[in-house]
């Protein structure tokens, strides 16, 4: 099946602008049927209603206005959020995993050496493990990491760990089983299910040009699924100042397809002083 992801980091959403800059991500994975979305510098008014059924997501969230508008398209992406800190201006920010894919576990770690919301450089990590076919799993993250000043080496760190421990952090976040009433029933051999094949996919703005710390990832077996993206010139970049610091890493057995950067302001004013970047990949 075709798997297609776009990352891309929202952080100035607080211009005149935002409704715009929503309807144009909305309307580009619309069109392009994107099977998720991951988005950092995802903001919200700490005084806003919480949406319903929540504690934690407020009605003004930039990644739950896009849900929405995807919503008003027609397509049902189901959301994962969360939350990282304050920024300098009182907001509340984290990251986001938007899918048409049936999410079938989530959790998040802070990364950084801090965990307090009230620390700007405080990084929280969010996951979404994602259906992708009978006996196959793709456990997605939504990362915004900080730059090697603020501790991007040690975040690297405790990124890879996550990704390893992921399967037992799922296994224990289970509901345990109903308790049942009366004699217990007797118990008929069933076969055993396949072991699902885990995919692993980690994107979003690691604050880094290639070449740097993020190649410790290559290191650990992931391939950069973005870099085809990069082929258009040196000039390319995922910022508005012309530097690349957002990413696709993913393994094994994920081979990118295609890779490109969109919503860049080549037709109409960016969306955020990043651009996204898109992979498409056969599972």
């Amino acid at each position: 099946m075709r798997f297609s992801l776009l990352t891309l980091n929202l952080e100035t959403w607080r211009d005149a602008g935002q409704t715009a800059a929503i309807d144009r991500i909305a309307r580009y994975a619309a069109e392009e049927n994107l099977s998720c979305i991951c988005l950092q510098g995802c903001e919200q008014q700490s005084t806003s209603a919480f949406v319903e059924d929540s504690d934690a997501l407020r009605a003004d969230n930039a990644a739950y206005l896009v849900q929405s508008r995807l919503g008003a398209y027609g397509l049902k992406y189901s959301m994962v959020w969360g939350y990282a800190h304050d920024d300098r201006d009182g907001l509340e920010t984290g990251s986001a995993v938007l899918t048409q894919l049936p999410i079938l576990g989530t959790c998040s770690r802070y990364v950084s050496e801090r965990d307090d919301p009230e620390d700007e450089e405080s990084r929280n990590v969010v996951m979404a493990r994602l259906a992708v076919a009978p006996n196959a799993v793709i456990d997605v993250y939504s990362v915004h990491l900080g730059s090697p000043a603020a501790g991007l080496e040690g975040q690297l760190g405790v990124l890879t760990r996550f990704v390893e421990e992921t399967p037992d952090i799922l296994e224990q976040l289970k509901p345990p089983p109903p308790k049942r009433r009366g004699p217990p029933r007797k118990r008929v051999p069933v076969e055993e299910p396949p072991v699902s094949t885990r995919l692993i996919c980690i994107a979003g703005d690691m604050n880094e040009e290639p070449g740097g710390l993020v190649k410790s990832l290559a290191g650990g077996g992931f391939l950069e699924a973005s870099a085809a993206a990069r082929e258009g010139g040196p000039e390319t970049g995922t910022r508005t100042d012309g530097r690349w610091t957002d990413y696709v890493y993913v393994k094994p057995a994920l081979r990118p397809q295609a890779a490109r950067v969109i919503l860049s302001g080549s037709d109409s004013p960016p969306v955020s002083s990043h651009y996204g970047v898109v992979v498409e990949f056969e599972v």
